[in-house]
């Protein structure tokens, strides 16, 4: 694994740090835009940086990369059981989705499909197969998703969803099993 070090605009190999005007010089002294501290300032986080646009591209893809490693790290750390499966459209990988069956539900625990694949079924089709089988298993299907996500909500309502529980950031939808039975 490549060297990191933390800063402000995420973690980047030891190496580009030396690059980095603000570096120590020899003597002791640091190298700084004039004026940089009299222009900086702090704003609320928008949902425009949500993407991490503001990053430049190498960086972004660090940190994105490290976010999914230490999220499936989580999953598979935490639920041993869970699947983990690629979602594939002629041969070419284009998301992921991760379950785990319980006794009485079949969980939805990730389900991310990249941009340009979005919109065209692709998800709605992968989910409807994952209710039919924890149906053919006599289980709920159950998920979490954020309040925020309008497009995710549309989705999970349209195809049967409804909300059994919520939270400041989450609402639990499931679909339940279906009637007289759960194995």
């Amino acid at each position: 694994m490549r060297n990191l070090h933390h800063c402000d605009r995420g973690h980047l190999p030891v190496a580009q740090l030396n690059e980095r005007p603000w570096r120590r010089q020899a003597g002791g002294t640091r190298r700084r835009p004039a004026g940089a501290s009299a222009d900086a300032r702090r704003r609320p986080r928008t949902p425009e940086n949500e993407d991490f646009s503001f990053l430049p591209s190498d960086i972004r893809q660090t940190f994105l990369r490290q976010q999914f490693l230490a999220q499936d790290a989580g999953y598979r750390a935490d639920l041993p059981d869970a699947r983990f499966e690629i979602i594939e459209c002629g041969g070419d990988p284009i998301g992921r989705i991760v379950t785990v069956r319980t006794p009485d539900a079949l969980f939805i625990l990730d389900v991310a499909i990249l941009p340009d694949w979005q919109g065209r079924g692709i998800g709605a089709k992968m989910l409807r197969e994952i209710c039919e089988a924890a149906r053919g298993a006599g289980v709920a299907t159950r998920l979490d998703v954020f309040h925020s996500n309008g497009a995710a909500l549309r989705l999970f309502q349209r195809l049967g969803f409804e909300s059994v529980a919520r939270s400041e950031v989450f609402m639990t939808m499931e679909i339940p099993a279906p009637a007289g039975e759960g194995r």
